[in-house]
């Protein structure tokens, strides 16, 4: 009889058999005793071993381990050359699963289409939030990622004062993501909201054709906004 551990590590997993591979249960006569986890017993009840499979199923509704140590017997007490035998089995075995995964990972790679759905991206840099700008007209600048040819890059202020919305510039943004664009901050001693919001062709249109509105006729879906303040003049 031996007895031994084998620790098994969440690569070992096998999402369609909801369990872990464990090739030792190939030799003849073992069996898994125990398993253990960051230093406890983990319940019978919460696994299942699959012999046929070489498996150990996890069957709880618990979430299961990353990883864990199993106890294994192999009963039978076999011969050096029964040993070599079986390794050498096992081994040719996982040397053909590995390449035939290698072969359909590089198929799947060649053949997976381009995700053109990318997710545009925008974020002001300049001002930061709640700074306080005492020039009437302040540069606003940021970056942009993925913005395709249908898609417009707007700054707009909404006035806390008037609660209303200002439609100030469209920005182009440079081949390296960089843009930088200009807001009037017309009154002092008011806050302002200062939107960087990426548009539609319609959607910018709009923004072309108003010189200012109370309500937003859409919910920007990729924008990013700071909160500044105007103070009093200083004579």
């Amino acid at each position: 009889m031996l007895n031994f551990t084998i620790n098994i590590s969440e690569t070992s997993w096998n999402i369609d058999l909801g369990g872990w591979i464990c090739p030792i249960l190939k030799i003849p006569t073992s069996k898994i005793d125990a398993v253990y986890s960051e230093g406890d017993e983990l319940n019978k009840e919460n696994y299942k071993i699959l012999y046929d499979h070489n498996v150990i199923k996890w069957i709880s509704p618990k979430e299961r381990p990353k990883s864990f140590t199993a106890s294994v017997t192999i009963e039978k007490d076999l011969s050096t050359k029964e040993i070599t035998l079986k390794w050498k089995k096992i081994a040719i075995l996982m040397s053909l699963l590995f390449s035939i995964m290698s072969v359909l990972a590089g198929i799947y790679l060649h053949n997976k289409p381009i995700n053109n759905h990318v997710k545009p991206q925008v974020k002001i840099t300049y001002p930061l939030n709640n700074d306080r700008i005492t020039d009437g007209r302040t540069k606003v600048s940021g970056i942009a990622k993925k913005i395709s040819n249908q898609r417009k890059l707007w700054l707009v202020v909404y006035q806390v004062g008037r609660l209303k919305y200002y439609p100030q510039q469209e920005v182009i943004v440079e081949n390296d993501g960089e843009w930088e664009g200009q807001v009037i901050l017309s009154s002092a001693n008011d806050d302002y909201y200062i939107w960087a919001i990426i548009t539609d062709e319609s959607q910018g249109k709009w923004f072309e054709e108003i010189s200012n509105f109370k309500k937003l006729k859409f919910t920007p879906e990729f924008s990013d906004k700071i909160k500044v303040s105007r103070p009093d003049l200083i004579p």
